[in-house]
């Protein structure tokens, strides 16, 4: 006997999912990730406590699927629009300039994603630090040319990616000329590190 998953049943529980990211995210914004309980979210997402355990075993769970499922995504299409602005092919950092418009973009459209993936990666749970260091490195290979190859280029292109992310951070906190500011900065800090690394930028 075959047995057909229920789409309703699949589409109810992909609402539920989202709200319980929602949820996570708006209360996250305010209060921290480390605060949070599982009560309070479902309480946010309107869903019974009991329910919670239909989806995720615990809070880490839930957090550790955002990373997964939100986080990385994000990364990946910040990476993918920098290259596509880019036209020159000569440089390794080429996307780069890019890459802080489109990270500002990100920030602006889902600030409270955002806000929690930058603040978990140097915040006390340390398998979201793990997950958020795999997903920055792969948006570093996907960013930069040759950022796996060993030497002053995979140094350059860390100090890039930190930059980028630590500018993001400070222009979640701005808005207007000084949000303009923040990414003008970074720019110049981004040149230098590509002018030592021998370099240029597009």
């Amino acid at each position: 006997m075959v047995v057909r998953a229920n789409p309703e049943k699949k589409e109810e529980k992909e609402r539920i999912r989202h709200a319980l990211f929602h949820a996570t995210l708006s209360l996250a914004s305010a209060h921290g990730f480390a605060s949070l309980g599982l009560r309070e979210v479902s309480r946010e997402a309107l869903i019974a406590p009991t329910s919670f355990y239909r989806h995720f075993e615990d809070m880490e769970q839930l957090g550790l699927a955002l990373i997964d499922e939100k986080v990385g995504p994000l990364l990946r299409e910040v990476s993918e629009t920098a290259r596509a602005r880019s036209r020159a092919d000569g440089s390794p950092f080429a996307a780069v300039p890019h890459a802080v418009p489109a990270l500002f973009e990100a920030a602006a459209d889902d600030g409270a994603l955002v806000r929690f993936f930058l603040a978990e990666r140097v915040g006390g749970i340390a398998r979201f630090r793990g997950a958020i260091e795999g997903e920055i490195a792969r948006f570093t290979t996907g960013l930069i040319a040759g950022s796996d190859a060993p030497g002053t280029l995979q140094s350059a292109a860390r100090a890039i990616v930190a930059v980028l992310l630590d500018a993001t951070f400070f222009g979640l906190e701005r808005e207007g000329e000084a949000r303009a500011e923040t990414a003008a900065t970074a720019l110049v800090q981004l040149e230098m590190i590509v002018r030592g690394a021998g370099s240029t930028l597009a």
